[in-house]
């Protein structure tokens, strides 16, 4: 340890910890292989027909969590991205992508229509008015 009052830490060449994407080609690479792994590992629901146990292999929504945790990379990472000017367009890309993705799932019936719609923020706010009118003339 030096001494109090120093200024090292002026002689570092980089503050902080180095980025771990720092191009958008490398991104966009982690998340295609995500996608990939996505669509050739669905789910599988066993269902009994006629007593007979069924596999039915069901497909997988693509989610910013589950490419986050395939890539290891914290969200708050992620986010950031969208304010860095070399990485900005592979997040737009990526986000649209998985969007699409669950939108057009929900459209067909592959995946819950109403738990995506609340997950793509589709649904509608009813507003509900609980104030009661008192008439003071009667």
């Amino acid at each position: 340890m030096g001494k109090i009052g120093n200024e090292y830490w002026k002689l570092r060449k980089q503050h902080g910890r180095h980025k771990r994407y720092t191009n958008a080609e490398t991104l966009l690479n982690d998340a295609y292989r995500y996608f990939d792994y996505v669509m050739d590992n669905p789910l599988e629901e066993v269902i009994f027909v006629s007593g007979k146990r069924i596999t039915v292999k069901r497909e997988r929504p693509f989610t910013v969590t589950g490419l986050l945790l395939f890539i290891d990379l914290p969200k708050t990472s992620f986010y950031q991205m969208a304010k860095d000017s070399d990485l900005s367009y592979a997040y737009e890309r990526i986000k649209s992508i998985i969007w699409v993705q669950k939108f057009q799932g929900a459209c067909v019936g592959i995946f819950n229509p109403k738990i995506i719609a609340r997950e793509l923020y589709l649904y509608h706010k009813k507003a509900v008015d609980y104030s009661v009118g008192i008439n003071a003339d009667t």
